[in-house]
Formats: structure tokens, C-alpha cells, sequence
């Protein structure tokens, strides 16, 4: 495999395969709208990443930092690449990037009854392997309970809300419930 690079979005031909492979990647229930997306990029509250790998789009980050948080809000790859150790040669980018910060994730609880359970735990298998940790805490995204997982340690509710009122601003997060929550393993 050939290095990998984690760039900002360049152009809008890469935002339209971003949009793309976003829809494609994530349940409706769990996507923030476009045109929030667009503005806390125009706004430099968070950062869209292209993941290339000998010169081809393979996937995209949008982070979400402040000086001690490093928030991987959405990460995916291109169905193609999937399996093949780039996702694991992101997350290694990534941890360089943002060296010196809490690096961390929120993703879909394991769920015995979901549908994609297999999936949920697949996934959870591959942070452990590429170094996160489960965090003692959940995360509340409007309607969905995420798992909370880490590199560099535990994330308070208090940093987590100064983070997330910096990205969408106080009145987006008086709308939208984003929180820290104690988890319910």
C-alpha cells in the first residue's frame, strides 16, 4: 500500500465525492445536515480532511478540535478500499495530525438486536486495534446514544461542551441535545 495523506478539502469536485460517499456511509438519523457541514467549514469551527492514496480519493474525515480535543466526528472510506489496511493507515495520519491531543470518536453502541450488530462489532474491533480505547462515557447526538472511544484519555462533559458550543454555536446547541452522558454499559 502507498502512503496515504490527510489534506483539507480542495475543491468541489472532492466535496461532491465527500457528499456522496457521506449519504452513502452513515443512517440518516446519525448525518448533520450539508448546509451545517458547509458552515462550520466556511466558518473554520471544524476541518474536512481528504484521505488519497496514490493520488485517488479513498475517503474524508470532518474533525471537530479545539486545543485539547481532536473529534472525528465522520470518518469513512470508499466501499472498494474497505478491509485493506487504509482505514488503519488514516487513523495513523490522523494520530500524527493531531499529536499532543485526546483523539476521540463517538460510534454506534453493540447492540446485540441492531441489524448490523456484526458490523457494530467489526468496527469496534478495529479502533481497539488501531490503539482507541473504550471511554467511560457515552455521547448524545440529538436522538442517538453513541459509545465513546479514545486515544489520550477521558473526555468530560464539560470539554466536550465547550468543543461542540464552539462548532455549531450556543443557539445550534440549545436546539440540538449534544452531550457528554454516563454511560449505561
Amino acid at each position: 500500500m502507498n502512503e496515504i495523506k490527510l489534506e483539507f478539502i480542495g475543491n468541489k469536485e472532492e466535496f461532491k465525492k465527500i457528499k456522496s460517499l457521506y449519504k452513502e456511509a452513515f443512517p440518516k438519523e446519525e448525518r448533520a445536515p450539508i448546509w451545517l457541514i458547509r458552515r462550520t467549514l466556511k466558518r473554520k469551527t471544524a476541518q474536512m480532511l481528504v484521505a488519497t492514496a496514490e493520488g485517488r480519493f479513498i475517503g474524508f474525515a470532518y474533525m471537530v478540535c479545539n486545543r485539547e480535543l481532536a473529534y472525528i466526528f465522520y470518518l469513512a472510506l470508499e466501499e472498494e478500499v474497505r478491509g485493506k489496511g487504509y482505514g488503519s493507515a488514516v487513523l495513523e495520519a490522523m494520530k500524527e495530525r493531531y499529536r499532543g491531543k485526546k483523539l476521540f470518536l463517538a460510534r454506534e453502541k453493540l447492540d446485540s438486536k441492531a441489524e448490523n450488530y456484526e458490523q457494530r462489532c467489526k468496527r469496534h474491533q478495529f479502533y481497539l486495534k488501531n490503539g482507541f480505547e473504550d471511554l467511560t462515557c457515552q455521547i448524545k447526538e440529538a436522538s442517538v446514544v453513541f459509545d465513546a472511544m479514545g486515544i489520550g484519555g477521558e473526555v468530560s462533559a464539560a470539554e466536550y461542551e465547550d468543543l461542540i458550543v464552539n462548532w455549531g454555536g450556543k443557539r445550534l446547541v440549545h436546539f440540538i441535545d449534544m452531550r457528554v452522558i454516563e454511560a449505561d454499559r
